[in-house]
């Protein structure tokens, strides 16, 4: 059995203390920030390799507090019902200066309405 030489052990142990000071530094950095994803202007696509995809882009916003609760929160599919829900969120975004975003959240169209439970059910049993 060949045992590991003392220059080994040490350099195991030295790359095992960055890389979990790397990690645990991510962590740290993720749970102290808000990504945000919005739609950009209204009409705006993107020109180059992805010519003809929606153009959007990230905000990033401080946290009050540490936390895993809504670190990327993707707002390309909210409705005003979704913006009243995340009133925390908002706050973050008006006090860090992003203040025609939230007022394009807030002014979002309301939901047009889920199915309900019936319709639903019936799609499912038709089979559509």
């Amino acid at each position: 059995m060949k045992f590991f030489s003392p220059i080994a052990w040490l350099t195991f142990l030295v790359r095992g203390i960055v890389g979990t000071l790397l990690l645990g530094g991510w962590i740290l950095a993720a749970a102290a920030v808000h990504v945000v994803v919005i739609d950009g202007p209204p009409g705006t696509s993107v020109d180059g390799p992805l010519k003809g995809w929606p153009e959007w882009r990230l905000v990033i916003v401080p946290k009050q507090r540490l936390g895993v609760s809504w670190t990327y929160v993707d707002t390309r599919s909210w409705s005003a019902d979704d913006a009243d829900e995340h009133e925390i969120l908002l706050a973050r975004l008006e006090s860090a200066g992003k203040d025609e975003l939230v007022e394009r959240l807030r002014s979002l169209p309301e939901d047009s309405g889920s199915a309900t439970a019936d319709e639903t059910g019936a799609v499912i049993a038709s089979g559509r």
